[in-house]
C-alpha cells in the first residue's frame, strides 16, 4: 500500500511516492519505475511539464505510531519530527510535516526558555513534553496509536471491490 503527493511550493513543487518497504519487496516494478508512472499519470503530468528536477531523494520514515516514540529528551538534547516517530499512516493520508512543524515549534519554545533560564539539563528541558502534550502531536499520536497494528492486517484493504460503489 502506498500513494503519492504533490506539494506547491513558492519556486517549486515537491513530488513523490509513499511506499511501504513491504510493499516495494512484493513490487513488480522499481520504485524508479514507480515514479516515472507517477509523473506521467494524467492528473500529474501537465503540473510538471516543462519542469527541471532539482533534487532526487528518498528517506525512512517511521511509522510505529505512539509504541515507538523514544524518549524525547536528555541533557542539551531534544528529539523532534519523524526523528520522534511523529508520524501517522492514516491509509488515507500520511501524517508528518504537520507534526514536525508542531514539533519543531514546541522545541523552538522550550530552547527559547531553557536559555533564559539558562538550564538545558533534561529536567529543563521537560517542558517540551508539556509543549507537545498541548499541541496536536501528542493529542493525535494517542489518538490514532492503534492504527499502526490495523493497517498491518493485510485484510483492510484485501476485498476493497466488494464494497466499491464503482464495482
Amino acid at each position: 500500500m502506498g500513494g503519492g503527493f504533490l506539494y506547491t511550493n513558492k519556486d517549486s513543487i515537491s513530488l513523490g511516492l509513499v511506499c511501504g518497504l513491504g510493499d516495494i519487496a512484493h513490487a513488480q516494478k522499481s520504485v524508479p519505475q514507480m515514479l516515472e508512472d507517477f509523473k506521467q499519470h494524467p492528473a500529474i503530468r501537465p503540473l510538471i511539464s516543462g519542469g527541471k528536477l532539482l533534487e532526487y531523494s528518498g528517506h525512512m520514515v517511521p511509522e510505529g505510531g505512539l509504541a515507538m516514540v523514544p524518549q524525547m529528551v536528555n541533557d542539551g538534547v531534544m528529539i523532534v519530527g519523524d526523528a520522534a516517530g511523529f508520524c501517522l499512516n492514516l491509509g488515507f493520508t500520511v501524517r508528518g510535516m504537520d507534526l514536525a512543524i508542531a514539533s519543531a515549534q514546541a522545541a523552538a519554545t522550550t530552547v527559547i526558555a531553557a536559555k533564559e533560564r539558562e538550564d538545558f539539563s533534561a529536567s529543563s528541558l521537560a517542558q517540551y513534553k508539556r509543549e507537545l502534550e498541548q499541541s496536536c502531536v501528542m493529542r493525535d499520536m494517542q489518538h490514532f496509536r492503534k492504527i499502526p497494528a490495523l493497517m498491518e492486517n493485510p485484510r483492510l484493504l484485501a476485498n476493497t471491490h466488494e464494497w466499491s460503489p464503482t464495482s
